[in-house]
């Protein structure tokens, strides 16, 4: 029996020390592997490129139904990240990369227009009735996405795609008055200012739910890490200088005075709502924690105050004391994949930087990390249930969906590993910069 299966007898609080850091290291390894093993290479699509963005009764589709910009860009930047950090793994993921960078060059990206499109159809193209529209978020994805796989590859070409798509962005949605991006736009590059615009005037939101004309803080923080992905393969100034717009945009603007992230802003940046997504807030601390590094300022107290309130809020606000876990939000029932992954990765974190008031994330996380493997992964089928309900029964066995990727997961994994492998004496990773790279097409059988 593995040490993860053990661990669901109960919820243990131990010590901080190396027995409890190679503990806690050993399980997330065990659950990186059962992630890795739902998506790769299942999800491969061997015949027409990109990934299968769901499954049917367990199974692959009998063919491609068409895809997401959001799906193959999170896919690509995964193969990406695995390449770069787990150097037995590179060779293969290196083939996964290169097969979803082509995707996005080849298929979505808009050879006439610019632009990458928000989805496709089974045949490659944009799909009905709305596919050809471009939306910051996705854009921001494919952008990051991109960016990694020149990491890990060294292939130019994927450099220069990442660069025209934000070149592309910053001539269409940057708001030069007021800071910040607008999101969506007609196939040529007209901003989305009411639905009608777009065929469809019932749906008075977006791709991610934020009215047409206005700002959202989900695209932003994206924004936001894309630039920062950009930045480390190829800096400059003009780009470290956009990176510190969005950075104290975020921070001044998009965080209300309760510590919460607003959701949804006017242009002016007024807010329309009160924020209450738990899980944004823990995704934003990690975005400026990350962010803070790149911009040389995390040393700062105030960059990592930031940081603090947002988890402080939300284990205030939206914290199970008695399983574990957080709620989606201030009413939910339930509770998601990706606030539990985010929710790891950010309290470890603060743990190994917040110094003498460490001691509270280091509990928090010990329970956070057993909610995790008691209730939101499935052992025997593989990877994580998207939500689970206030007992911690999944609501849904789909464990992927075209919402629902694995980098989240992935990158939390590899964060909760690595840092507690630091923490317990590991000479920090240093991913590889440019492995060698490899012509072999992506393998032609499937699981």
């Amino acid at each position: 029996m593995c040490v993860a299966q053990l661990k669901r007898e109960a919820a243990p609080t131990l010590p901080a020390d190396v027995k409890s850091y190679r503990l806690y290291q050993n399980e997330a390894q065990e659950l990186l592997e059962d992630e890795l093993t739902m998506f790769f290479p299942g999800c491969v699509n061997v015949k027409g490129g990109g990934f299968h963005e769901g499954r049917v009764d367990g199974k692959l589709p009998p063919r491609f139904v068409g895809g997401t910009l959001v799906f193959q860009s999170r896919m690509t930047w995964v193969a990406a990240e695995v390449a770069l950090r787990r150097p037995d793994r590179a060779q293969a993921y290196l083939v996964y990369a290169r097969h979803g960078a082509r995707f996005l060059q080849d298929v979505m990206w808009d050879k006439t227009n610019g632009g990458f499109y928000w989805a496709v159809d089974t045949y490659g193209k944009p799909a009905a009735p709305t596919g050809a529209i471009k939306h910051a978020y996705g854009m921001a994805l494919a952008i990051q996405a991109l960016a990694h796989v020149y990491a890990a590859t060294g292939d130019e070409q994927y450099l220069k795609l990442a660069q025209d798509a934000d070149q592309w962005l910053l001539s269409k949605g940057y708001d030069k008055k007021r800071g910040g991006y607008f999101q969506a736009f007609m196939p040529k590059g007209d901003i989305i200012v009411s639905a009608e615009e777009t065929g469809e005037p019932k749906l008075k939101t977006d791709k991610i739910g934020t009215l047409y004309g206005c700002k959202s803080t989900m695209a932003h923080i994206h924004l936001l890490e894309a630039f920062d992905e950009l930045y480390r393969v190829s800096p400059n100034a003009e780009l470290r200088q956009r990176i510190r717009d969005m950075y104290d945009v975020t921070r001044d603007k998009a965080m209300l005075p309760t510590g919460m992230m607003g959701q949804n802003f006017l242009p002016t940046w007024t807010p329309l709502d009160r924020g209450g997504a738990f899980g944004l807030n823990l995704e934003t601390g990690s975005v400026l924690l990350d962010t803070a590094k790149v911009l040389q300022i995390d040393k700062e107290p105030r960059s990592l105050g930031v940081v603090q309130k947002l988890v402080d809020t939300a284990l205030e606000r939206g914290w199970d004391d008695q399983l574990g876990g957080f709620w989606s939000t201030p009413d939910a029932t339930d509770k998601t994949w990706r606030a539990q992954a985010e929710g790891a990765r950010i309290l470890l974190a603060l743990y190994a930087r917040a110094g003498d008031d460490s001691e509270r994330y280091w509990t928090a996380f010990q329970k956070q990390w057993h909610f995790i493997t008691l209730y939101m992964t499935d052992r025997q089928s593989h990877g994580w249930f998207p939500t689970v309900d206030t007992a911690g029964r999944p609501t849904s066995r789909n464990m992927i969906q075209s919402i629902k990727a694995c980098d989240q997961t992935v990158r939390a994994l590899m964060d909760v590993a690595d840092t507690l492998g630091v923490l317990a004496g590991d000479t920090p990773a240093m991913p590889a910069t440019r492995p060698r790279p490899t012509t072999k097409p992506v393998a032609t059988t499937q699981p």
